[in-house]
C-alpha cells in the first residue's frame, strides 16, 4: 500500500500540528509498527572458550596485560610514513593486552559485550599476498562468528536464512606527501545485529561484528559490539502524521541548513526503522536502548527551481503502554 498524505498551507493535523507546505508520503507504510520495545542494557556473559579464542589472536598472555586503560586523549605517531591518530590502551575496553612492540592490541570488555583487536603492522602492509575474495571472507567471517560466541540467528539475514554480510576492500597509502598511491591490502566483512526484526544502525560500532582479513586471509582486525538486552518498556509508535510533526517542530532537524519558509513540497520517499546500539544521551534514559527512524525525503522550494534530497533521523516512540492496554 502506498499512503499519500497531502496537506496544504491551511491544513492542521492532530489539533495543533500545521504544515505550511505540501506533504507527500510516497512510500509503502504497510510495515509501519504500532508499538516497539525499548531495551535495558544488562551485564553480558561470554564463555571462557570465547575469551581464550580472542587471546589466541596475538597470541597474548597475562604478561601482556596493560594496567589500567587510560582516558581517551588523542596522540599522534608516525607508522611507516603514515600519521595515525591513536586513542591509547584500547579504550573503552576494561582490559587491554599489547604485544611487546605494540603492533598488536586486544581490548576486552566482556560484561559490556565489546571486543576490539588490531594488528597495526599487518593493516599497513604494502605487499598484498593472497587476499581473500568476497566469498572467502564471508565464509571466514562465519567461522569466526562461531569462535567468538555470536548467535547468527540475531544477525540480519538473507532470504536463504544465512547471515547477510557487507564487505569491502581496504587499502593503505605508500609514497611521499602528494605522491601517495593506494594499495589494496585487506578485505573487511561486516555483520549487522537484528532485534525484533529490526536492524541495528551498524555495523560493529552500534551493534554487530566486523572482521578484517589481510595477507593469506589472516584475521588482522575485529570489532564486536554485542551487548545483552532485556525488554524494558513496550511503547506506542507515533503514527505517520505525528512523527513528521515531531520532526518539523524540532528546528534541529532541517534548519538552518534549509530555508523552511520557502519550502513548497516535502516528499517522503523512504524510511528505515533501526535500533541505535549506543545508550541514550538523555541522563534520565542511561542504559536504555530505543529505536529511531531514518527518513529520505525530497524537498522542492517555491521561489527557486532548487530541489534537494535530504536524509534525517527522528524519534518515533510515544508513551509506554499501560498494563493491560491493547494496541489499536
Amino acid at each position: 500500500m502506498i499512503l499519500i498524505l497531502l496537506f496544504g498551507i491551511s491544513t492542521c493535523l492532530a489539533g495543533d500540528y500545521c504544515f505550511p507546505f505540501e506533504v507527500v508520503w510516497a512510500t509503502p507504510t504497510n510495515h509501519w509498527p504500532t508499538a516497539l520495545w525499548t531495551y535495558k542494557v544488562v551485564p553480558q556473559n561470554f564463555s571462557p572458550a570465547v575469551i581464550s579464542n580472542l587471546m589466541a589472536l596475538g597470541p597474548f598472555a597475562e604478561t601482556n596485560k596493560v594496567y589500567p586503560p587510560t582516558p581517551p586523549k588523542k596522540k599522534f605517531f608516525r607508522f611507516k610514513k603514515t600519521m595515525i591518530t591513536v586513542i591509547p590502551r584500547g579504550w573503552p575496553a576494561q582490559i587491554v593486552y599489547e604485544n611487546k612492540g605494540w603492533t598488536r592490541e586486544l581490548g576486552l570488555s566482556p560484561s559490556e559485550g565489546f571486543f576490539i583487536y588490531t594488528d597495526k603492522e599487518a593493516a599497513e602492509a604494502t605487499n598484498p599476498v593472497c587476499l581473500p575474495s568476497e566469498a572467502d571472507a564471508y565464509q571466514l567471517g562465519l567461522k569466526y562468528l562461531r569462535l567468538f560466541g555470536i548467535d547468527q540467528s540475531h544477525l540480519t539475514a538473507k532470504e536463504s536464512g544465512e547471515p547477510r554480510a557487507y564487505g569491502m576492500y581496504e587499502y593503505t597509502l605508500e609514497g611521499e606527501m602528494g605522491k601517495y598511491r593506494r594499495i589494496t591490502n585487506a578485505y573487511s566483512v561486516h555483520f549487522i545485529r537484528r532485534l525484533d526484526g529490526i536492524d541495528f544502525a551498524g555495523p560493529s560500532e552500534n551493534g554487530g561484528v566486523s572482521f578484517k582479513f589481510g595477507n593469506n586471509a589472516k584475521l588482522i582486525g575485529l570489532c564486536i559490539n554485542w551487548k545483552r538486552y532485556e525488554p524494558y518498556e513496550l511503547c506506542k509508535v507515533f503514527d505517520t502524521i505525528n512523527v513528521l510533526s515531531c520532526a518539523y517542530n524540532d528546528d534541529r532537524r532541517w534548519s538552518p541548513m534549509y530555508p523552511i519558509d520557502d519550502l513548497k513540497k516535502f516528499t517522503i520517499t523512504k524510511y528505515s526503522i533501526y535500533y541505535l546500539g549506543t545508550e541514550s544521551l538523555n541522563p534520565y534514559e542511561r542504559g536504555i536502548m530505543k529505536p529511531f527512524c531514518w527518513f529520505t525525503t525530497h524537498m522542492d522550494f517555491s521561489n527557486t527551481n532548487d530541489n534537494d534530497t535530504v536524509s534525517w533521523q527522528s524519534e518515533i516512540l510515544g508513551q509506554p503502554l499501560r498494563p493491560g492496554e491493547g494496541i489499536k
